[in-house]
């Protein structure tokens, strides 16, 4: 996942650029997923591998295409962020009123007097935006969409769209203050994605039995569609069941530590040259040529979890492993020997899930 600030498009990339914002720049209005999926066809390339190859950072996510839901529909927009219009030549007309807006309206927050018993979020109309640049005054209310897919303003709401607009202001702008080039308001969007940690996922609460089916079916369907191919051979109604269902006894966590480690070492990675072995081996190799260093990172431990989780059954079942069995229990925060099988498993449950959750998030994001 390279970095939306400082990545140069290539050929295929810049093709597609260029047609969203012609369509953009001829009718006001973004093109549709189907055309644009055409569009790519007749040029031999495919969308989604196009698509894909966007760079976006890890903060926000920001790119230079606007986020796009997992369930668009052909006929949803698909739409185009500064950082990403900066690249089309013909859009700077355009994109630059937008900057100097952005900057007016930081310096307008920026001058509001502290009122620790104000009941109302500060405002500018576009007369006030037109008082400090020039320009700006042009913007139709109906042009504003462009606010809620910009960090420095996705929080700002327009609560009048009609020709005299006006816009909650919120602190963050401020950062922006007086900002009037696109490479200006690029450079310090950029800073600020840079002072900030990365996004933290907190464990997720699965309190469903299904929960371990349905979150494997999820990475899958990811996987399928960045990678063109699946990744989980179907396990069948009967081992689904097993990963679904509590358990009650030793015997019955053994069954459900069986199926598990047999739908992991069906995984269709594919191959890594110079790596063999369980297909865990090549998942992060694999992975590690698409994500960035720290999400490499977040992948490798998710991954560490899963062999974790295969650990236990063969420390179950070969004497020989018993030394990584307990290695294993320790990563998957369970005590050795494990007394209270059923809140085991459900430990156990969680675990993998959300480690399938965190490969799924980073797939998603490069």
């Amino acid at each position: 996942m390279s970095d939306p600030f400082s990545s140069t498009p290539v050929a295929e990339q810049q093709l597609l650029l260029d047609e969203i914002g012609r369509v953009y720049l001829l009718h006001a209005r973004w093109p549709t997923r189907a055309y644009l999926e055409e569009f790519l066809e007749r040029h031999n390339l495919d969308a989604r591998t196009v698509a894909f190859g966007f760079p976006k950072e890890r903060v926000y996510g920001y790119g230079w295409v606007r986020p796009i839901p997992l369930n668009v529909q052909p006929r949803s927009p698909i739409g185009l962020t500064i950082a990403g219009l900066h690249h089309v030549i013909d859009a700077a007309p355009l994109i630059l009123p937008w900057v100097r807006m952005i900057g007016a309206l930081g310096t307008i927050r920026s001058t509001v007097r502290l009122d620790p018993f104000a009941e109302e979020i500060p405002r500018a109309s576009k007369s006030d935006v037109a008082t400090f640049v020039a320009g700006t005054a042009a913007l139709r209310g109906d042009q504003l969409d462009f606010l809620c897919c910009e960090p420095a303003t996705w929080n700002c709401q327009v609560v009048d769209s009609s020709d005299e607009w006006v816009i909650e202001l919120t602190p963050e702008i401020r950062r922006f203050a007086g900002v009037g080039t696109v490479d200006a308001y690029l450079g310090q969007l950029h800073r600020l994605v840079a002072a900030k940690p990365p996004r933290v996922t907190a464990t997720p609460e699965f309190a469903s039995p299904v929960t371990l089916p349905a979150w494997l079916d999820y990475l899958d369907a990811v996987w399928r569609l960045r990678f063109g191919a699946g990744l989980l051979v179907p396990p069948g109604i009967e081992r689904s069941a097993r990963l679904a269902l509590d358990v009650e006894a030793v015997e019955e966590a053994d069954s459900a530590l069986s199926a598990l480690a047999e739908v992991l070492k069906t995984l269709a990675v594919p191959g890594v040259e110079g790596v063999g072995g369980h297909p865990l081996s090549r998942l992060v190799p694999y992975l590690g040529r698409y994500l960035t260093e720290q999400s490499t990172l977040r992948v490798s431990q998710a991954v560490e979890v899963l062999n974790a989780a295969r650990q236990l059954r063969a420390g179950a079942q070969h004497t020989g492993a018993q030394p990584d069995a307990i290695a294993a229990y320790a990563i998957l925060g369970l005590p050795y020997p494990v007394v209270d099988w059923p809140a085991g498993w459900r430990r156990i449950q969680q675990a993998v899930s959300y480690a399938c959750d965190i490969i799924r998030q980073e797939i998603h994001a490069c």
